[in-house]
């Protein structure tokens, strides 16, 4: 299938406007309120909601849609750690009742995240990243759900990746019309 459609590019950016809550731990992300003084002393990023007005973005005549992203997060403190004590993670979003296909089977992991050194010589000075070469494409339904909530977490799936810095996700979206999608999956 060749697909030669319109894309669209949502940036999800955690000092946005649409950032809804930032999950801090041990709190419930409800309790916290967004002053521009907690977005920029919060140094926890792995779980934030945001809010996607999809109608204004995303025309309805699509009705499936096929994605890649690129993350890249802001360079993080970590002590006297280096980049071998830091694990790979992945992205769970999370857009309510709409399904996320992955090639095999319905997710909300859309992808890995790599830590990764400024420099060769600066182990020690890491921040995460992922470009379209590390992920395979999946396929989202039209999302129904206004509030996205994006989660970073460990490879085990339990865990949450601890004092994630800021971050930029860049979802291009690429619309698929009905007569092309392959009935037969």
């Amino acid at each position: 299938m060749s697909i030669q459609n319109e894309r669209f590019t949502v940036i999800f950016n955690t000092k946005g406007s649409n950032v809804l809550s930032i999950g801090v731990p041990d709190e419930p992300a409800a309790n916290v309120v967004l002053t521009p003084a907690v977005i920029e002393s919060n140094n926890n990023y792995n779980t934030v909601t945001y809010n996607v007005n999809w109608l204004s973005i995303l025309p309805t005549k699509y009705k499936k849609f096929q994605c890649q992203f690129v993350f890249k997060s802001n360079k993080f403190e970590h002590g006297d750690d280096n980049i071998t004590k830091h694990i790979i993670g992945f992205i769970d979003m999370n857009i309510g009742r709409t399904n996320i296909y992955d090639g095999l089977q319905m997710s909300n992991n859309i992808g890995y995240i790599l830590p990764r050194a400024t420099t060769a010589s600066e182990l020690n000075d890491l921040y995460y990243s992922s470009t379209t070469n590390d992920n395979n494409d999946f396929w989202i339904d039209y999302p129904t759900n206004n509030q996205i909530t994006i989660t970073l977490n460990k490879l085990d799936g339990k865990e949450k990746i601890e004092k994630m810095t800021q971050y930029h996700l860049y979802l291009t979206l690429t619309g698929i019309l009905d007569n092309e999608i392959d009935k037969s999956n």
